[in-house]
C-alpha cells in the first residue's frame, strides 16, 4: 500500500476521503484535522471541527488532537494540560538578584575589598621601605641586614592582623552568600521533607555533628551545609558554638524536621542529652497547599466549572437528552476554567493547580486544537 508522509492509505484511495485525520486529495495529505488545500470544496486549507473529523471516523477525534496538541510546559502539578498563561509565576531571577545584591551582602563585599586593600598597602610600605634601606649607600652590609630584618619583623606582625581581617570578611561573605542562595532555592522549593534526598542530607549531618565534625567547620562547610539543608549559617553557627564549649557526653546536637498541616516546614535543632531546643528555623510552605485546605472542599466547585464551560462551547447531549459535553477543551478555555477556579482560592495558586488537575483527569478532558 502507498505511503504518503508516513501515513499509509489504501491502494486506490479515495478523493476527498479521510486518512489518519488527513483528507487525501490528488495524491497528497492535509495537515491533521485540516481540509486539503488543493480540494475544491469549502474551506480548503482551512482547520475543520472537530465534529465534522468525527462524522468521518470517531477515532480520528483523539488522532488529529494528539498531532495537533503541541503541549507547553503548565503550571504545578497540573503540567502540560494547563494554560501556561494564567498562573501567576514567581520571578526567579528577580529573587536571584534581590538576595545577592542585598545591602548584607554589599557591605559584606565592600569589607572585603577594604581588607584587601589595606593588606596590599601595607605590603607597598614595606617593600618602599626596603627598596630605601637597600639603596643606601652609606649603610654596611651589617646595619643594612639588621634593619631588613628588623623592618620584615614589624611586617610580619603586622600583615598578620590583616590577614586575619581579610580571612573574616571573606568567611562572612562566604555566608551571606550562602543565606541568600537559600533563599533562592526556598522559592524553588528544594526542601522537603518528603524527597528521599532531603532526608539523606539531614541523616548526613545528623552524624557529622553527632562526631564533633563541625567544631572546626570552616565558612565554606557552613555555607554547604546552609544550602543544602535550608538552615541561616547563624542557626549553625550557633550549634557549632555550643558544641564547642559543652563535652560531647552533654551535648548531641540532632536536627528534626517538622511540616504543619498548612505545608509549612521547620527544621528544629536539639540537644539530644538533654531534649531542650538549640535552634529552630522556618522553611515556609514547602509540602502542601499555602492555606492548608483541603482540594476535597472545593473539587465539586471545580468539577461544575468544567461542564459548564464544556457544555458553553460543546452542547452535545445523550441518548436520554442530557447534556453531556464532549470532553474537549481548547486551550482559551481550559484558561478561562483555570482563571474561574483560581477565583474560588485566590490566595492559594498551588491549591487551584491541585483543583484544576484533579477536575480534568476525573472529568477525562482532552486539549483540543492548536496552541496547547
Amino acid at each position: 500500500m502507498p505511503v504518503i508522509n508516513g501515513i499509509t492509505i489504501p491502494n486506490n484511495p479515495q478523493q476527498g476521503a479521510w486518512y489518519q485525520g488527513r483528507q487525501y486529495w490528488n495524491g497528497t495529505l492535509s495537515e491533521p484535522g485540516q481540509i486539503n488545500a488543493q480540494s475544491n470544496q469549502q474551506g480548503a486549507g482551512q482547520q475543520v471541527s472537530k465534529e465534522v473529523v468525527a462524522q468521518t471516523n470517531p477515532n480520528n477525534v483523539a488522532y488529529v488532537n494528539q498531532q495537533t496538541s503541541q503541549p507547553t510546559s503548565g503550571m504545578g502539578t497540573a503540567g502540560s494540560m494547563m494554560p501556561s498563561t494564567a498562573r501567576p509565576t514567581i520571578n526567579l531571577q528577580n529573587i536571584y538578584d534581590s538576595s545577592m545584591n542585598s545591602p548584607d551582602i554589599q557591605q559584606a563585599t565592600q569589607k572585603v575589598t577594604e581588607s584587601q586593600a589595606k593588606m596590599d598597602e601595607q605590603t607597598q610600605a614595606f617593600n618602599d621601605a626596603q627598596a630605601i634601606i637597600n639603596d643606601n649607600p652609606f649603610y654596611s652590609e651589617a646595619t643594612r641586614v639588621g634593619k631588613v630584618r628588623q623592618l620584615q619583623e614589624k611586617y610580619n606582625n603586622d600583615i598578620l592582623l590583616y590577614q586575619n581581617q581579610l580571612r573574616m570578611a571573606n568567611d562572612n561573605l562566604t555566608k551571606k552568600q550562602a543565606d541568600a542562595q537559600v533563599k533562592v532555592n526556598l522559592a524553588m522549593q528544594q526542601y522537603n521533607i518528603d524527597d528521599a534526598n532531603y532526608k539523606a542530607v539531614v541523616s548526613q549531618y545528623n552524624s557529622a555533628l553527632a562526631a564533633g565534625a563541625f567544631t572546626n567547620a570552616s565558612a565554606a562547610d557552613i555555607a554547604q551545609m546552609a544550602q543544602l539543608t535550608g538552615m541561616s549559617t547563624t542557626m549553625i553557627d550557633n550549634i557549632i558554638k555550643k558544641q564547642t564549649k559543652e563535652t560531647a557526653a552533654t551535648y548531641k546536637p540532632q536536627l528534626i524536621t517538622a511540616t504543619d498541616d498548612s505545608g509549612n516546614m521547620t527544621v528544629v535543632a536539639v540537644n539530644s542529652s538533654t531534649g531542650k531546643i538549640i535552634s529552630t528555623q522556618s522553611l515556609g510552605a514547602i509540602g502542601g497547599t499555602k492555606t492548608g485546605v483541603s482540594p476535597d472542599k472545593y473539587l465539586s466547585q471545580a468539577a461544575s466549572i468544567f461542564k459548564d464551560v464544556d457544555l458553553a462551547g460543546n452542547p452535545t447531549y445523550d441518548a436520554k437528552g442530557n447534556p453531556t459535553g464532549d470532553q474537549y477543551l481548547a486551550k482559551s478555555e481550559a484558561t478561562n476554567i483555570y482563571n474561574r477556579i483560581a477565583g474560588l482560592v485566590p490566595d492559594d495558586p498551588a491549591l487551584a493547580d491541585t483543583l484544576f488537575k484533579r477536575a480534568w483527569d476525573s472529568g477525562g478532558y482532552q486539549p483540543w486544537g492548536q496552541g496547547w
